[in-house]
């Protein structure tokens, strides 16, 4: 029954979405986190492993665990991501942070993953493409509600080595969030606008 209150709700923002294209689209999560300050998961969570089709790890990692007990879809604490033949794609830790949007029934919180502390991303052959430590800071997003909101996502700075001239600035300040159901949104820091952008999608 959860699960179909979860449709309904991401069917009906999606409708909305469309109605007022001004506005970033967002999934609405009704599971609740143990957050300090609403941007520190302080809670539980469960060690992930997710595959290839050719049996090899994907990804390997923690995903919080909700007050109802379930293992969530957000990734926290240190990620490794890999390239289809083993290699290390790129490996750093994720924190969750929330915001407030105004849906159907009222406030909702919403939830979103973003980069903590020092990340390192590599070229398909193992060579260093980017490495840095995230600057936390606090943003702007477009939401329903008249004025928005803010929350904290991360951001490059000066510092960052990055060997790979040809990496766009944008992988390295977004998150692809990945939800049970085969949804995924893909978040990004407009740094011109101090905004973060979230779009959604289906896989």
């Amino acid at each position: 029954m959860k699960k179909l209150v979860t449709i309904l709700i991401l069917v009906l923002g999606i409708q909305l979405a469309s109605a007022q294209k001004k506005y970033s689209t967002v999934i609405f999560y009704d599971n609740d986190f143990s957050l300090i300050n609403n941007d520190t998961f302080s809670g539980q969570d469960s060690l992930i492993i997710k595959y290839y089709d050719n049996g090899d790890i994907k990804s390997i990692g923690k995903c919080a665990i909700d007050k109802e007990g379930k293992v969530s879809d957000f990734r926290v604490g240190e990620w490794t991501e890999y390239y289809s033949d083993g290699t290390v794609k790129c490996e750093g830790n994720y924190q969750i942070s929330s915001y407030v949007d105004c849906g159907i029934a009222g406030l909702e919180r919403v939830f979103y993953n973003y980069k903590i502390g020092e990340w390192s991303f590599f070229k398909s052959n193992a060579t260093l493409a980017a490495k840095g430590k995230y600057n936390i800071v606090k943003a702007k997003i477009d939401t329903r509600c008249k004025n928005g909101d803010s929350l904290i996502y991360m951001a490059i700075t000066k510092d960052w080595e990055i060997p790979d001239k040809t990496l766009d600035k944008k992988v390295l300040e977004s998150v692809k969030q990945e939800y049970e159901g085969g949804f995924f949104t893909e978040s990004y820091y407009d740094s011109k606008e101090n905004k973060v952008i979230i779009k959604f999608g289906i896989k």
